[in-house]
């Protein structure tokens, strides 16, 4: 009779299981934004993502003559996008300018920035990532300065640990470029991505925790 009851308990355990997994939503990546700057024509301020959700904009005081598109590449390209066109910042007229990407991360949390850029000998070489959870008021810097490598590498940004970005529909993540010495010191940025994970519903959690009682009590029964 004991081998009966439990046989019966384990399958409500189970049949319970499998629901809660059936109708979870797992945490998983997903894709906020992304640009590859194929289309850049050398002028325009602020462009919209090519993948997803999301307006770049460069500092207004940037003047067209140090905007450019340069060879591109494939490093951190989502989706198979060709190399094609990079954007090129220069001149150390432009120090202390910005670029500035703003997203929605409603229902997302543990949000990465990642890009490849490049750079050459008299260019931006003290850039400062920051962020902002109130839609660019006031922003926050980010780990220190980066200076870009001469040929393209890819940089990544972990914000997982700043919660003010969780499911905010006011996020911007700034690239600041310093250290320019002269007028044809140029960094490039190409495949900019911005991903987060999906955020559990409550009613998940609360039933995976069922789940996992269900499992701790047949284990102390038997």
């Amino acid at each position: 009779m004991k081998g009966i009851c439990d046989g019966r308990f384990v399958s409500g355990a189970a049949v319970l299981s499998a629901a809660v997994f059936a109708g979870a939503t797992p945490a998983s990546g997903a894709l906020i934004a992304a640009w590859n700057f194929n289309a850049y024509d050398g002028i325009a301020h602020s462009i919209a993502a090519d993948h997803g959700v999301g307006t770049m904009t460069i500092a207004a005081g940037w003047p067209d003559g140090n905007l450019s598109a340069s060879s591109g590449t494939v490093l951190n390209a989502f989706g198979g996008d060709p190399a094609g066109t990079a954007l090129e910042l220069s001149s150390n007229n432009n120090n202390g300018l910005a670029i500035d990407f703003a997203v929605s991360a409603v229902g997302l949390e543990d949000l990465i920035l990642t890009f490849a850029t490049a750079g050459n000998g008299p260019g931006f070489d003290l850039n400062q990532v920051a962020y902002s959870s109130n839609g660019g008021s006031t922003f926050t810097d980010f780990g220190g300065t980066y200076d870009p490598t001469t040929g393209f590498t890819v940089l990544t940004f972990d914000f997982s640990a700043v919660a003010a970005l969780e499911n905010n529909s006011q996020v911007v993540i700034r690239i600041k470029f310093n250290g320019a010495n002269n007028n044809t010191g140029r960094n490039d940025i190409d495949n900019v991505q911005l991903n987060a994970t999906v955020i559990p519903e409550p009613g998940t959690i609360a039933l995976l925790g069922v789940a996992a009682l269900i499992g701790f009590r047949r284990r102390r029964r038997t």
